[in-house]
């Protein structure tokens, strides 16, 4: 079988996919998956002892391996299909779906892993994709140590330092299904990509603008390790609690099923980034590494399919049958791959009339909107082209409009959107029902102007 290995601990060009043996059931415990997608996590750098010093680097070498991984299959959490039990196994049945994690034994990025006695899995509802489910068991698992009706009280003001990574997005989810009041910080050109996670304020740590927030926090949740409680005093109001992600946290099976279940009813969004396949697994893990991912990074591997399968409402017929065939005939995309001709690629996107008000600038949809592109004059006729993909959901977009349709695409809602008369499509994952109004946000770097 193909899988993702490692014979020395270092940075991307030490990773290789690799054929190597399937794995056996070997103890009545073992359960033998499928695996449908592989999470892309921080959590495997730190394993392979990426930015990771002191102590923990002691431990991690200890455990892990010095120079050489006791491991060489890498990977810690993903998801798949059930297709073999040992004699002992009573909570799973072949054929079920499941997200999992294996912190101690590794082995996920592969077309099959075993689990182990000890590794933690629970089953996925069917509503639930493999995509979303992956990354659950590593980054919800982690912010939910934190995140629980233990420390969080309805009425809580919260801040969580670092909300775009994945235990980050997570954290808010939890945060505000336990009824509190959440600040989150992250870098303005992640925000935009995080509407689903309802924050109530957001600020840009980039910006140093978490330093002028009030001392009034209950909690202040460090996401990715970068805080301190030095730092977190200035925040903190009376008897208020600093966590950080750098604490040990415990993994258990119930708050697996949790998690679940909420992700489920969608109160427990996941944001993926980018859905690569097993090929590409040296691009996604660049793309963990040097730390530019918005929420999750995942792999698909050459097992079971995924079965990307979205819950929402469905408002009209034609709705309902588009989710009829996406349901029918899955299939998970990598986002936004420009084809290498320009007429190709204009195929695949929206294509607006707009004028240019000064270099960088153009009037289209109603709006002023930023582009990085400045060799078109004050007041030029232009085509302006945005990919779906570009377009996104936010409390403070620019762009008016209402949606009146929605279907599904790879991992995304698709939505029909009505803008001044102007019908655009917008891949989004939020879940938006038809006749709601909402607002868009594009970055610069997304808006490409053509001449007419």
């Amino acid at each position: 079988m193909k899988a993702v290995t490692q014979s020395r601990f270092g940075g991307v060009d030490t990773l290789s996919l690799s054929e190597v043996p399937a794995p056996l059931i070997r103890s009545p415990y073992d359960i033998l998956v499928d695996v449908a997608v592989a999470n892309v996590s921080s959590g495997d750098r730190r394993l392979n002892q990426q930015d990771v010093g002191g102590v923990a680097k002691v431990l991690i070498r200890l455990l892990y391996g010095s120079q050489t991984p006791k491991h060489p299959v890498r990977g810690i959490a993903g998801a798949g299909k059930v297709v073999a039990i040992g004699q002992k196994v009573t909570y799973v049945v072949v054929g079920q779906r499941i997200n999992f994690i294996q912190s101690a034994s590794l082995g996920v990025m592969a077309e099959k892993v075993v689990l182990k006695r000890g590794s933690i899995y629970a089953p996925i509802a069917d509503s639930l994709s493999y995509e979303d489910a992956a990354p659950i068991p590593f980054g919800a698992l982690s912010a939910k140590s934190v995140m629980n009706p233990q420390f969080i009280k309805p009425g809580m003001k919260v801040f969580v330092y670092g909300a775009s990574g994945s235990v980050g997005t997570y954290a808010v989810s939890l945060a505000k299904a336990c009824g509190a009041h959440v600040t989150a910080s992250a870098r303005g050109v992640h925000q935009a990509k995080l509407g689903a996670l309802k924050v109530d304020r957001w600020v840009d740590h980039s910006k140093n603008e978490h330093l002028s927030l009030p001392r009034h926090f209950d909690v202040v949740y460090d996401a990715v390790g970068l805080f301190s409680d030095i730092k977190a005093v200035p925040l903190l109001g009376l008897g208020g609690r600093f966590f950080t992600i750098n604490s040990i946290t415990s993994e258990r099976k119930e708050d697996l099923v949790e998690l679940n279940a909420l992700a489920s009813k969608g109160k427990l969004p996941t944001i993926i980034d980018e859905v690569y396949p097993l090929n590409e697994f040296k691009q996604a893990h660049k793309k963990v590494y040097e730390g530019h991912k918005t929420g999750n990074i995942v792999l698909l591997t050459s097992g079971t399919k995924a079965n990307v399968v979205q819950k929402q409402k469905v408002a009209t017929k034609a709705a309902s049958t588009v989710a009829a065939k996406a349901s029918a005939a899955p299939k998970a995309i990598k986002v936004k791959k420009v084809p290498q001709s320009q007429s190709e690629w204009l195929k695949t996107c929206n294509v607006i009339p707009g004028v240019v008000t000064v270099p960088g600038m153009v009037d289209t949809l109603g709006a002023v909107i930023p582009t990085d592109n400045q060799r078109f004059t004050k007041g030029q006729a232009v085509r302006v082209a945005i990919h779906p993909t570009d377009f996104y959901v936010s409390q403070k977009g620019l762009i008016h409009g209402i949606v009146m349709s929605q279907g599904f695409r790879g991992v995304n809602y698709t939505l029909k959107v009505k803008i001044n008369d102007q019908f655009i499509d917008v891949l989004s994952q939020d879940r938006v029902d038809e006749g709601e109004e909402i607002r868009l946000s594009v970055l610069p770097k997304d808006v490409h102007l053509l001449k007419r």
